[in-house]
């Protein structure tokens, strides 16, 4: 069973080919597509937190902005930074999941915000805009095994932007950090996007009732509406993706 709609998971399908069919892209456009993806994320931040992995076709950068207590772009994790590297890497090679890439992702995108930065909380917590109870800290190990084991086999055949979706519901749903979990889904999400050829999917304070609802009934065992949301975010990054490489951009594609 999938849960994506038909016609949308088509239209992907289409836009994603040719954009397949445009690789190696050349460096001006990885170039454009950063800064186009930047200052749409200054812009829409408030409120919610936006985390894009950018992994252009050589070079890898995880920029972390959010306006959530008034700040705009607050730091840039540079493509030297060793963990990173691996982590991405690892993901582009289409390696399995590992329980220490989670805690140190968490470890890198929290570090300076919170003590426990890479590791599990230690008491109950509550989810934003949801009645949804997460596990007791002390079975939050056997939790994100169970996640792990599946995503990894994925026994259901998920389609690729479904098992983004799951991974990311299933983050927040056990919620294994004091805080955050909506942070490390998202990268996780996009990381999952990225090592099946997607452009990452960006949720802005435009999306943000839209990216609640899904997650709400997600926690109801309506998993599509998420689904389907998180493919529609993808399907807007393929459409920027290619309106840069439009036939008006056609200067682009033959700097290569």
């Amino acid at each position: 069973m999938h849960f994506l709609n038909d016609q949308l998971h088509q239209r992907l399908l289409e836009k994603k080919k040719k954009l397949d069919d445009l690789r190696p892209l050349p460096p001006s456009f990885i170039f454009k597509i950063q800064e186009h993806v930047k200052v749409e994320n200054i812009q829409m931040s408030n409120e919610i937190e936006s985390n894009i992995l950018v992994l252009g076709e050589t070079k890898m950068l995880l920029e972390d902005s959010y306006g959530a207590r008034g700040k705009q772009l607050r730091e840039f994790l540079e493509p030297t930074d060793p963990e990173v590297i691996e982590i991405i890497e690892q993901f582009a090679k289409g390696m399995d999941l590992k329980e220490l890439q989670i805690l140190t992702i968490h470890k890198i995108i929290m570090r300076g915000d919170v003590e426990d930065a890479g590791r599990y909380r230690s008491g109950k917590v509550g989810i934003l805009n949801s009645n949804y109870t997460p596990p007791q800290a002390l079975d939050i190990p056997i939790h994100i095994t169970k996640m792990i084991e599946k995503y990894n086999q994925n026994p259901k055949e998920l389609l690729s932007i479904e098992l983004a979706a799951w991974l990311h519901l299933r983050i927040v749903q056990i919620h294994p950090f004091r805080e955050g979990n909506g942070r490390i889904a998202r990268v996780l999400m996009n990381l999952t996007l990225l090592r099946h050829g997607y452009p990452t999917a960006i949720v802005s304070r435009v999306n943000r009732a839209d990216y609640y609802d899904g997650l709400r009934k997600a926690d109801k065992s309506d998993f599509s509406p998420f689904a389907n949301f998180v493919a529609s975010r993808v399907e807007q990054a393929l459409d920027t993706y290619l309106d840069v490489v439009d036939p008006d951009q056609e200067s682009l594609i033959s700097q290569r």
